[in-house]
């Protein structure tokens, strides 16, 4: 009589089990996170800079674009932008939002040689994963003259 009763509560407490659990079966997948594109370029270069060259002492605009894979525009988050002179470590030049896409600052190189320029996109949110690009640009001696950067 015992073992009948045993076998009655196992078997509904393997069929509720499996009631509470046909839901989590049935759910749609949680949204993975999306890893953001990000590219970083200078521009506003003075008109003496070329290629991946930029004088001392004039000032550059760094532009970051984050994108999602599909292209579009990402609407929210930081960027944060670094310099990186070798023998120097890293000098934080600033935190900005992104808007449509884009975030940006101005750097002036202040010592020539090899300077690593970087920005890194979070948003805080589980929706997009943090990302981080960077290029190398060459400072050279560079001479304001009035308006004009040589």
């Amino acid at each position: 009589m015992m073992a009948k009763k045993f076998r009655r509560s196992a078997a509904a407490a393997c069929g509720a089990a499996a009631v509470l659990a046909l839901p989590l079966l049935s759910a749609p997948a949680a949204n993975a996170a999306v890893a953001p594109i990000i590219t970083l370029a200078v521009s506003g270069k003075p008109t003496t800079a070329s290629g991946d060259t930029v004088p001392t002492g004039c000032g550059v605009r760094l532009d970051a674009t984050v994108t999602l894979p599909d292209g579009k525009p990402v609407e929210t988050g930081t960027v944060q932008f670094f310099n990186r002179v070798p023998g120097n470590g890293d000098v934080f030049l600033g935190k900005v939002p992104v808007l449509y896409g884009m975030a940006s600052v101005t750097w002036t190189a202040s010592t020539a040689g090899a300077n690593g320029l970087s920005a890194a996109y979070s948003d805080g949110l589980p929706d997009y994963l943090p990302v981080a690009t960077g290029t190398q640009v060459l400072a050279r001696p560079g001479l304001q003259v009035g308006g004009l950067c040589l």
